[in-house]
């Protein structure tokens, strides 16, 4: 019946739903993850599903973690700088910071920033 129901929305242009079940504790990550993305745990669920059915890569909730990471990060290096700098060390930061761009640059051109060109 669920089917028939869904069926006659998208006759109608409507779209479908899709009943979707948890184990509790799949459930409570999938609750977990969408918090951290600040969105509804069904909005999650589809965007994820969508990402992977599509090929479109990440779904738009873990474009704001990385962007968030990203955020993080650049600060810690800054407030780190800044304390390297009064130590007399600038150079030192500066230097390494060189050298981890130049390896992350390094392993994008060869294709190991995602996990499957690293297994």
């Amino acid at each position: 019946m669920a089917d028939d129901i869904a069926a006659a929305g998208e006759a109608a242009g409507e779209g479908a739903a899709l009943e979707v079940s948890f184990a509790a504790d799949d459930l409570e990550a999938v609750r977990a993850a969408a918090a951290r993305a600040d969105i509804a745990p069904e909005a999650f669920v589809r965007e994820v599903a969508l990402a992977v059915a599509t090929g479109r890569g990440a779904p738009p909730p873990a474009f704001a973690l990385i962007e968030r990471a990203s955020l993080s990060s650049y600060v810690l290096l800054s407030i780190k700088r800044a304390e390297m700098v009064l130590e007399g060390r600038g150079r030192e930061f500066d230097e390494t910071l060189r050298e981890a761009r130049s390896v992350v640059a390094a392993q994008t051109r060869a294709g190991g920033g995602n996990r499957e060109s690293q297994e």
